[in-house]
């Protein structure tokens, strides 16, 4: 599957996958029992590295599975909005 660049990987902000993984009180290792996907390519996306779609569409579908701590919003801020471009 090819993105609109064609280049075939997705850009995935490292920040914001920590923000996920925080506020449902789970770690890399549990998203990749959960996903399906394995603890290297989480670790990889956890430090800015472009994934395949197929990766992505897996890691976001398992935290849409995995809930939300109680109240983790109100302790743990959001990443900035900065625009970051992707490490390859």
């Amino acid at each position: 599957m090819k993105t609109a660049s064609g280049s075939g990987v997705v850009p995935v902000d490292p920040d914001r996958l920590a923000y996920e993984l925080a506020i449902r009180g789970v770690t890399q290792r549990r998203l990749a029992e959960v996903s399906g996907v394995t603890a290297f390519t989480i670790s990889r996306a956890g430090h800015g590295r472009q994934l395949r779609p197929s990766s992505l569409g897996k890691l976001t579908a398992a935290l849409l599975e995995i809930p939300l701590l109680p109240g983790s919003e109100l302790l743990i801020s959001q990443p900035r909005a900065e625009t970051k471009k992707p490490k390859r």
